[in-house]
């Protein structure tokens, strides 16, 4: 069908917006105001190739593209790809219902999306642990810490 990108976010949200929670919501509408509908909005939706999706998510990547005054110049991996994600989600749709043949996100190579990059920290650093069972075994033997000991135990371990 020949609409624009802007005319089929409503027509999704109508139908899609529903079922989401309300955080949910607020942040797809927040990406959506802030970014993907001034990128795309006025562009027919079956025009949108994935090279525009490309140049999209690598301006993102760009060093000044935070709309907030933190310190980092440039938006994390995560925060791109959720972007894609919403982009592939909406694009996926508007193919399941007819609007559009195939998806432009489907036609970019997984090596060139953006992925997070998870920080993987130990929950427990070796000296914190040690003080924390050091703590829980110097306790009273009362009903109530013993509950209290035997919860934290079952914690560490699981």
């Amino acid at each position: 069908q020949d609409i624009k990108f802007s005319e089929f976010i409503d027509c999704w949200k109508q139908k899609h917006e529903s079922r989401l929670g309300i955080i949910t919501q607020a942040s797809q509408n927040q990406m959506l105001e802030n970014r993907i509908l001034p990128a795309f909005g006025h562009i027919k939706l079956n025009k949108i190739t994935p090279d525009m999706i490309l140049r999209f998510i690598l301006e993102l990547t760009k060093d000044g593209a935070r709309m907030d005054d933190r310190h980092q110049a440039r938006l994390s991996n995560t925060t791109i790809q959720k972007y894609f994600k919403l982009m592939n989600q909406i694009l996926h749709k508007a193919c399941e219902w007819g609007y559009i043949l195939r998806n432009p996100c489907d036609a970019i190579p997984t090596d060139m999306r953006i992925k997070s990059k998870p920080n993987h920290f130990p929950i427990w650093r070796q000296e914190d642990l040690s003080r924390f069972l050091a703590t829980l075994s110097s306790m009273d033997e009362t009903y109530s810490n013993m509950k209290n000991i035997l919860m934290f135990y079952i914690s560490l371990i699981t």
